[in-house]
């Protein structure tokens, strides 16, 4: 059944034609309830002759639907929101379509034969994708409007392969690796999240592009590794099973803030003047009133707190 809710238009792919109007709805979402064949070129053309398709700026097509490509981006020229789950996807062809294309959800992990070779075909500033292969690795190497990246239940790519991607932002989400290494070949890189990678232990080589390193619920984090992030200035460990020493924080150059919740510390030290010339604010979450005024005491030049 096709209907109209307050934020969007559904449409079924197999009773298309019952649809008149999309109003003055700005997305649609596009499904196919009874799982029958459709006619792609027919339901194609009347979406683009369908009132209201030119004002579309967001599209989601959900699972069911029986699309095999993204050739239905071109009856709506004013997307700019695209999120694909659909499971018989199995090209991007269409991607050229997508010309005010800002942010794109590839959110399919059931569809593992889908190629997404394309993407690089739209100026996408924003992704969110759920990793199925390598190809995907590939196809983001190519994408060279890209500046914001969420990558869920990836292995650790080589970098060096996207070098050419202007990332400024990228999340990790469940990731499947023990170490990143030489996240300093995306030069425009400043900020780096690894979120719920409960194998990640540290990083290693070069990562000298990230200027903020978020590192959330990964239970094995080695924060001695952080000597490797080479000009961060701020650094965040949230939710982390291992317990954290003081004294294994390594000596560091340029960072400012070091923030510790949800955390288990161990304070068997608490010199950080003299290790971390320019720290200005250490934030640890659970930290007794005696463990503040010695670390007050040691270092009368940084602000210690227990909020952020």
């Amino acid at each position: 059944m096709n209907h109209c809710l307050d934020d969007f238009v559904y449409i079924d792919e197999s009773e298309f034609e019952s649809v008149s109007t999309l109003g003055g709805k700005e997305s649609v979402e596009i499904g196919n309830d009874s799982g029958g064949e459709i006619d792609e070129e027919a339901f194609y053309d009347y979406l683009i002759n369908l009132d209201g398709s030119d004002r579309i700026e967001t599209l989601e097509i959900i699972g069911n639907s029986q699309l095999k490509n993204l050739e239905i981006i071109k009856a709506f020229p004013s997307l700019r929101i695209l999120t694909v789950w659909g499971n018989s996807i199995a090209s991007y062809d269409g991607m050229e379509w997508f010309k005010n294309g800002e942010f794109l959800k590839i959110d399919s992990n059931k569809n593992r034969r889908r190629d997404i070779e394309k993407i690089a075909l739209a100026p996408i500033s924003r992704m969110y994708l759920d990793y199925v292969k390598s190809a995907d690795f590939e196809a983001i190497g190519k994408c060279h409007n890209l500046q914001m990246l969420e990558i869920v239940k990836s292995p650790s790519p080589d970098f060096q392969e996207w070098r050419n991607v202007p990332l400024d932002y990228l999340k990790f989400i469940q990731g499947k690796f023990t170490e990143l290494s030489d996240t300093g070949y995306i030069k425009t890189l400043r900020t780096l999240v690894v979120a719920g990678c409960r194998s990640f232990e540290r990083f290693i080589g070069d990562n000298s592009s990230a200027l903020l390193v978020d590192i959330i619920s990964c239970k094995n984090f080695d924060i001695s590794s952080i000597n490797v992030l080479q000009r961060v200035k701020y650094v965040t460990v949230v939710d982390c099973a291992k317990e954290i020493a003081l004294s294994d924080i390594p000596a560091h150059p340029s960072i400012r803030k070091l923030t510790f919740l949800s955390t288990k510390v161990s304070f068997d030290s608490f010199e950080f003047e003299k290790k971390m010339p320019n720290i200005e604010k250490i934030v640890i979450e659970k930290m007794t009133k005696e463990h503040e005024q010695l670390l007050r005491k040691a270092n009368p030049n940084i602000y210690i707190s227990k909020h952020l």
